[in-house]
């Protein structure tokens, strides 16, 4: 019995669906129906789509199915989600954006567990030095289809994947999951105004508003292509302005370039707030970063040796050695970073931190092994 419909939105990325449509071919463990909605999409996006569904039909012992379909006139996204969904044919839904990849068997823990008016979000994977939101992973594993290294996406998935389903009455967009029945009950996406105006948002702070539960999965999580982390741009989220900067070291790690580049103030550029253990915590964003490193090396001598280790996979800082609790402490960095015996995940790199540190003072040497950062940082003071 056909248990799930993936619904994808397609139109101008062809190299984006092809990577999505074989990556979801493999990594569904169940039979499934995937519908493309054609959004605005090109010629080659279309020509492609369909020689492809035609081809599904004749490969043998295949348990999926490939579904094309072209709205009339000009719809946006959110029109095409919705118009996705009534077409689908499975109980349960999954809405995915086409610049996107799965773990494997990513549906097999996580679609019997969508219950009735039960709004289930993947968690996500993706390229830059800052995550896009605060919920999500940074981990570049490519930055574009072609760049895809699935080694490297198989390791985060390890590093991250536990069979675990919490509420956290905040939905995250895509991957989502939900009972076809109850995102028809529920209006759909609102579509006024269009996109690029967050309907999605609105449909989730509605959902909750109503009375559902908003619920993320640890077993499900994709890899998004995800350009907004990999280049200046400012968008508003959950009412509040964050300045989501890519932050390239190749290109600079000493400029004092405003918000174009690398820097600000000698400081390297980032998120008005910095996200913290997957909350936008505005007590604790880049001046309060600034903050606890500048204590932290007034509190250290001339020369002394710290040990930092960043660990990739898991975005958490393990070890911060050579202080002691008192140091520790006074200067704020628990707050921050959490203890080397219970880290908190960071929403920045290794990269980040490592800019950081230097912009504040330190001198620093990465004996990298791996995943493993491990940074030897020496106060830049006079003796």
């Amino acid at each position: 019995m056909l248990e799930l419909s993936v619904v994808v939105v397609a139109g101008l990325r062809l190299d984006a669906l092809k990577l999505c449509l074989a990556n979801l071919k493999v990594a569904t463990a169940n039979p499934a129906e995937f519908v493309v909605i054609l959004c605005n999409a090109t010629k080659e996006v279309k020509a492609w789509v369909h020689t492809e569904a035609e081809a599904w039909k004749t490969e043998p012992d295949l348990p999926h199915t490939l579904a094309v379909y072209t709205p009339r006139g000009k719809p946006d996204v959110y029109e095409c989600y919705n118009y996705g969904v009534d077409k689908a044919k499975a109980p349960v839904v999954c809405l995915m954006n086409d610049d996107m990849v799965f773990c494997q068997d990513w549906d097999e823990f996580s679609v019997p567990q969508v219950g009735e008016n039960v709004l289930m979000t993947g968690m996500v994977v993706e390229p830059g030095v800052v995550a896009v939101s605060p919920m999500n992973i940074a981990f570049d594993c490519g930055r574009t289809p072609a760049e895809f290294d699935a080694e490297k996406f198989a390791g985060i998935v390890a590093a991250h994947r536990t069979a675990h389903i919490e509420e956290n009455n905040q939905g995250w967009y895509m991957p989502l999951l939900v009972r076809k029945s109850d995102f028809v009950d529920a209006g759909g996406y609102p579509t006024s105004p269009p996109f690029p105006h967050p309907q999605d948002k609105k449909f989730f702070t509605d959902w909750v508003a109503n009375g559902h539960t908003l619920v993320q999965s640890h077993d499900v999580i994709a890899y998004h292509f995800q350009r907004l982390s990999q280049r200046p741009k400012s968008r508003l989220w959950w009412g509040k302005e964050y300045k989501n900067e890519y932050i390239n070291l190749l290109d600079s790690t000493t400029s004092d370039l405003d918000f174009d580049g690398v820097m600000e103030d000698g400081f390297p550029a980032a998120y008005e707030y910095v996200f913290v253990d997957g909350e936008v915590l505005e007590e604790f964003g880049l001046d309060e970063i600034e903050r606890v490193f500048t204590n932290l090396y007034d509190a250290v001598v001339p020369g002394q040796v710290l040990d930092v280790e960043f660990d990739d996979l898991s975005s958490k800082c393990k070890v911060f050695t050579g202080l002691s609790d008192e140091v520790r402490y006074t200067t704020g960095l628990p707050a921050i970073f959490g203890t080397p015996d219970h880290p908190k995940r960071m929403g920045f790199t290794a990269t980040w931190l490592r800019a950081a540190l230097e912009a504040t003072g330190f001198e620093s040497t990465d004996l990298n092994a791996g995943h493993i950062h491990q940074y030897k940082l020496t106060a830049r003071k006079p003796y």
